[in-house]
């Protein structure tokens, strides 16, 4: 489309644009993304819920033997969703960003979001039950972008179809005049990461006592 050259008339065309780019981000906002940012509490319980697995799991290694069946069970499914799914991501050369990217990148591929930088944000504390820690913790990475309200849409739901202890957070969309149908999004992903070493070491050590045990 070609601006007037007149100033005054290409600043009211803006400032139309930018009207029209606040009512999109509006209805954008409560029809499409609101939903996706409110599953964060979701998935905090599903933290919550697999915290209380570990738990069981450390109490039954102590039990007799009849308690073995039910553990082992237990302690398949903590490794399930921490080894074979890779749900709790894990750190590569002590660095959590490097497999953070690839599983952002995948999914902007998907959604053919053009991406501009993906860097480490933030890891932090969940908070303590009865001051007991969490055997995780939240790892963030920052993304940032060029794209569409509806291409971001479809890529957070490609990371949460792949994860759904994942949570998006901190999200921020800037219109642009000059490009009305791309937005500067920024954005964190958020995913829970073991606290330490040891409690996944000793997961794994009673899944192998179990194989040994059986007859």
């Amino acid at each position: 489309m070609k601006l007037p050259e007149n100033k005054k008339e290409r600043i009211q065309i803006f400032v139309l644009v930018g009207i029209g780019l606040s009512v999109l981000l509006y209805l954008g906002g409560s029809y499409a993304i609101k939903p996706l940012l409110n599953k964060r509490a979701e998935r905090l319980d599903k933290i919550e819920a697999l915290r209380d697995e570990i738990e069981m799991a450390e109490r039954g290694a102590r039990m007799v033997q009849a308690s073995k069946t039910v553990n082992d069970e237990t302690v398949s499914e903590i490794l399930e969703i921490s080894e074979a799914s890779g749900y709790i991501l894990k750190a590569r050369l002590g660095n959590y960003l490097l497999g953070a990217t690839e599983i952002i990148e995948a999914a902007a591929r998907q959604a053919r979001v053009e991406l501009e930088s993906v860097v480490a944000s933030s890891t932090r504390d969940i908070p303590a039950r009865e001051n007991d820690p969490s055997p995780f913790r939240l790892y963030a990475a920052r993304v940032n972008a060029a794209c569409g309200v509806h291409d971001f849409v479809r890529m957070v739901q490609h990371l949460e179809e792949g994860n759904p202890f994942i949570a998006i957070t901190k999200l921020s969309i800037q219109g642009e005049a000059a490009r009305p149908g791309t937005h500067t999004t920024t954005f964190d992903v958020e995913w829970p990461i073991w606290r330490d070493e040891a409690t996944l070491t000793a997961i794994k050590a009673s899944a192998k006592q179990f194989k040994e045990d059986r007859p």
